[in-house]
C-alpha cells in the first residue's frame, strides 16, 4: 500500500538521485576536513577578545624557533626515560645513547622549546655537560628571534638553566617552563624531594603496556590474518551476498548519509565554537597557545548532538518507504543471533589488523615521501581527544563512552549501513565484485578523510574501515561492525590512558 501524502513517482522511481546528493557530501566531508584543519575554528579568543596574532609577523625562521614541543617530542622523551631506566648496563645505555643520536640531534636543531627540553632531557638522564650545551644552543636561538619576544623566550632559558643546575627556582620560573610538558614533569622530578624515580617507573610502565599491547595485536593479527583468507574463499565460492532491502531503500540509504555528514558536520562546528578556545591568544614568546581540551562539558554537548543527525532516518519516511523496510537495508537486524553477532565483532577486529598494517605501510611511505619532498618531518597523526584523555578524571570516562560505545554506533549506522550499501546498489552494474569493491573504497574514503588524524593518515583509517564493510558484508548484520568498531576505539583510547596517566 502506498502513502497517500506522497506523490507516486516518489516511491516507484528509486534511481531518480537527489540532485543535492554530491554536493551535501561535498559540503560535509569540507565541514569536517576544516575543522580537523583548524580552516573553521574560532581565530579569536571570544572572552578576551585577543586580536588574531597572523604569521606574517614573524619570518619563517621565527616560526620555527618560537614553536611548542608536541605531543610527539614529549612522548617520545617518555618512552626515552623508561628505556634508560630498563637499561642499566653502561654498554647497553651506550648503545642506546648512540641510537638516540638523531632525535637529539633534531631537537637541537629544532625550536627553542624543543632545545630547552632536550636540555631539561640531558640533565635528568645525568648528563650535565649536553645539558649545559643544549641551554647554550637554546640561549643563542633565542637571542635572535624578534624583539617583542626575545625577553620572554630568554627567561624560559634562563629558567632551564636554573632546572639543569639543580638550583632552587621562584613560581615565575616554574610558570616560564611550564609550557614544556612533560620536560617540565622531568625538571621537577630533578629537584631536591622530586619524584623522579616515579617518573621512571611510570615511564617503563608505558614501555611495558606498549609491548603487552603488541604481543596481543600481533597474535590477534596473525589470526586475522587467517580469517580474511577463509572469509574471502568462502565468498569467492558462494559469491557475494546482494545488498540487503529494497531497491528504493538502499538508493534513498546515501540520501540519508549525506543528511547526516552535513547535520553533524554542523553541529561539531558549533561544539567548537560553544566550548574551545583555538588560537587567537600572544603568549608570552609569541606562539599561539591552543586549549585543546573541550571539558567534560564539552564532551557531553557533543555526545549530545551525535543523536541529533539521527533526524537523518526520518528522510525515507518523507519519501513514502516505511521504517521496517528501511531498517533491513541500514542491517539494523540480530542478524543469526544477538550473541552471535557480538562474537563475530571480536573477529572482525582481528581481520581490521592486517589491513590497518597495510595501510600503516603506505603511510610511512608517504611520509618518508614528503619529508623527501618537503625537507622537514611529516606531521604526525594526533585526535584532539588526545588531550580530554590526558585530562584525566570525568573527561576520561566520558571519551570512553564517546569513542567505544556512542561513536561506532553512529558511524555504523550511517557510513557501513547507509552509504556503503547504497554504493554498492547504484554501481551494481560494474558487477557485485566489481560494485563491492567500489563502494568500500569510496566509502573508506569518505570515513578517512573526515578524521582529524591527517591526510598522510588516511590509508590507515581506511584499513580500518575496509575491514568493517568486509564484516558488514560477511554478517549481513550492523552488529559485528559496531563492536569491532567499539574494540578499536576503546583499546586506543585505553592505551593512551595508560601511556599519559
Amino acid at each position: 500500500m502506498t502513502n497517500p501524502s506522497v506523490p507516486e513517482r516518489q516511491i516507484t522511481d528509486p534511481r531518480r538521485g537527489a540532485p543535492w546528493l554530491w554536493p551535501a557530501i561535498v559540503l560535509g566531508c569540507f565541514l569536517w576536513i576544516g575543522m580537523g584543519k583548524g580552516w573553521l575554528i574560532p581565530t579569536e579568543d571570544s572572552a578576551t577578545g585577543a586580536a588574531d596574532i597572523g604569521l606574517s609577523e614573524m619570518s619563517p625562521e621565527e616560526v620555527k624557533l618560537l614553536a611548542p614541543v608536541s605531543m610527539q617530542d614529549e612522548l617520545t622523551a617518555k618512552m626515552l626515560v623508561g628505556l634508560e631506566a630498563l637499561l642499566d648496563d653502561p654498554s647497553t645505555r651506550g648503545a642506546l645513547a648512540s641510537e638516540l643520536g638523531p632525535t637529539k640531534a633534531q631537537w637541537q636543531a629544532g625550536s627553542i622549546d624543543q632545545r630547552c627540553g632536550l636540555a631539561i632531557f640531558e640533565a635528568f638522564s645525568g648528563q650535565p655537560a649536553p645539558a649545559l650545551a643544549a641551554v647554550q644552543s637554546a640561549q643563542e636561538v633565542a637571542a635572535t628571534v624578534g624583539e617583542q619576544w626575545r625577553g620572554a623566550a630568554l627567561a624560559r632559558v634562563e629558567a632551564t638553566r636554573q632546572a639543569v643546575e639543580g638550583q632552587p627556582m621562584n613560581p615565575e620560573q616554574w610558570q616560564a617552563i611550564e609550557s614544556l610538558g612533560y620536560f617540565h614533569g622531568l625538571a621537577q622530578g630533578m629537584q631536591p624531594g622530586g619524584n623522579a624515580e616515579t617518573l621512571r617507573s611510570s615511564a617503563v610502565q608505558s614501555i611495558m603496556t606498549l609491548i603487552a599491547f603488541g604481543v596481543i595485536v600481533l597474535l590477534s593479527g596473525m589470526a586475522g590474518l587467517v580469517l580474511l583468507i577463509v572469509v574471502g574463499v568462502n565468498s569467492a565460492a558462494r559469491g557475494v551476498p546482494a545488498a540487503a532491502g529494497t531497491e528504493r531503500a538502499r538508493w534513498c540509504a546515501a540520501e540519508v548519509f549525506a543528511i547526516y555528514l552535513v547535520t553533524a558536520g554542523g553541529l561539531n562546528l558549533v561544539a567548537l565554537w560553544t566550548f574551545r578556545s583555538k588560537g587567537a591568544e600572544e603568549t608570552d614568546i609569541g606562539t599561539v597557545e591552543v586549549n585543546e581540551s573541550m571539558g567534560w562539558l564539552g564532551l557531553v554537548f557533543q555526545m549530545g548532538l551525535m543523536m541529533i543527525p539521527f533526524v537523518a532516518l526520518a528522510w525515507p519516511l518523507k519519501k513514502g518507504i516505511p521504517w521496517s523496510e528501511m531498517r533491513t537495508a541500514l542491517g539494523l537486524n540480530a542478524g543469526r543471533s544477538i550473541i552471535r553477532e557480538v562474537a563475530s565483532g571480536l573477529a572482525i577486529y582481528c581481520m581490521m589488523l592486517p589491513l590497518v598494517l597495510c595501510g600503516f605501510i603506505v603511510f610511512m611511505v608517504l611520509a618518508t615521501a614528503y619529508e623527501a619532498l618537503a625537507g622537514a618531518g611529516a606531521p604526525p597523526p594526533s585526535h584532539p581527544i588526545i588531550e580530554e584523555i590526558r585530562a584525566g578524571g570525568l573527561s576520561m570516562v566520558l571519551v570512553l563512552v564517546l569513542a567505544a560505545i556512542a561513536a561506532p554506533i553512529v558511524e555504523e549506522i550511517f557510513f557501513r549501513g547507509a552509504l556503503f550499501d547504497s554504493f554498492r546498489a547504484r554501481w551494481s552494474p560494474m558487477g557485485r565484485w566489481g560494485g563491492l569493491i567500489a563502494a568500500a573504497m569510496v566509502s573508506s574514503f569518505i570515513f578517512a578523510a573526515i578524521h582529524p588524524q591527517g591526510v598522510l593518515f588516511a590509508p590507515v583509517l581506511m584499513g580500518t574501515a575496509l575491514a568493517l564493510c568486509i564484516g558488514r558484508v560477511w554478517r549481513g548484520s550492523l552488529i559485528g561492525p559496531m563492536v569491532a568498531h567499539g574494540i578499536n576505539n576503546g583499546l586506543v583510547v585505553a592505551l593512551n590512558f595508560a601511556i599519559w596517566s
